[in-house]
């Protein structure tokens, strides 16, 4: 409960996700960057009020030419979230809610 996560950078480096909350209360991420996952960049998962804020995501750091986007950006499955001031360069799903209330 009130876990805060802010100011990382995180390289996936093509290997997985990057940030899984699983079963956390009012988790707060805040300004971060995550680049080269191939699952979630931010994946939410039985979990309340996951706040996620200024956030730049991107699977490959491209200027335009990668084609093979195969990730999901952000990833809700679950309950009261919120997304606010997001940039999402790259991905091949951008924002999937699955969840309610989100």
């Amino acid at each position: 409960m009130y876990i805060t996560l802010k100011d990382l950078m995180l390289d996936s480096n093509f290997r997985g996700g990057g940030i899984s909350v699983v079963k956390y209360v009012r988790t707060s991420i805040d300004n971060c960057y995550i680049t080269h996952f191939t699952t979630d960049g931010i994946f939410v998962q039985s979990g309340h009020e996951t706040y996620i804020r200024n956030l730049f995501l991107d699977q490959h750091i491209t200027t335009g030419g990668e084609r093979n986007f195969c990730g999901t950006a952000i990833n809700l499955v679950g309950n009261d979230n919120a997304v606010t001031d997001v940039v999402i360069f790259s991905a091949n799903i951008g924002i999937m809610v699955s969840g309610q209330a989100s």
